[in-house]
């Protein structure tokens, strides 16, 4: 592909994820009257999640789930990996200064990967065609669930699912990107996806401080 194509690749990717989001939201809206919100950032924390948000997860996330979808058993890719899960919960250390869901998701994220490859090691295992449906598919539930602790869920009402249900489907539009065009193809409609909350959240925090 040239550089329009890919980029007219991305926009199609995100803009199923609109529809995505249009469908599970309605869904959640039409069968539970609501639909899942982020939970709310302090005002003088609402600048680092922009930043963290738009800048710093489309890079860590693509990285950590999606980096090692190409030569999935490359052990070097899966060093590099392990890196970036500990670069990404350090982050998410120095930011929130508490454990949550996601060093939950990391961990089994990394335990997997590392089982795999030691099977692979000692099984020899040609067919890695038929098994990158299972990688894709683990590594696009995990992205959902760790992305569950910044939605404010509702005590009794199961719209989370639909939430949950979205992000699953983003992570595999993300992970196709990821392999038929590249990492830094993934990271950009990521960025894109990502966009449209952090500019609202941009434009509440200065209407805020006006008033």
């Amino acid at each position: 592909m040239t550089i329009k194509q890919k980029i007219a690749y991305c926009l199609k990717i995100y803009g199923l994820s609109i529809v995505s989001v249009l469908v599970f939201g309605g869904l959640s809206k039409l069968l539970f009257h609501e639909i899942t919100t982020y939970k709310k950032i302090p005002y003088n924390e609402e600048l680092l999640a922009i930043f963290g948000a738009s800048i710093i997860a489309p890079i860590i996330e693509e990285l950590i789930f999606r980096f090692i979808l190409i030569d999935f058993f490359n052990k070097k890719r899966i060093v590099f990996t392990s890196f970036f899960i500990f670069s990404g919960s350090v982050y998410l250390y120095l930011r929130n200064h508490q454990i949550d869901i996601r060093y939950f998701v990391f961990f089994t994220w990394i335990c997997f990967i590392w089982s795999c490859y030691f099977f692979y090691k000692k099984h020899k295992i040609t067919q890695f065609k038929n098994l990158r449906t299972i990688i894709i598919i683990v590594s696009s539930m995990l992205f959902s669930v760790g992305h569950l602790e910044s939605y404010a869920v509702v005590s009794g009402h199961y719209s989370y699912l639909f939430q949950f249900a979205n992000l699953f489907c983003v992570g595999l539009l993300l992970s196709n990107i990821r392999i038929k065009i590249g990492l830094q193809w993934s990271m950009f409609t990521h960025f894109l996806i990502n966009l449209m909350p952090s500019l609202a959240l941009l434009y509440l925090h200065f209407y805020h401080l006006k008033h």
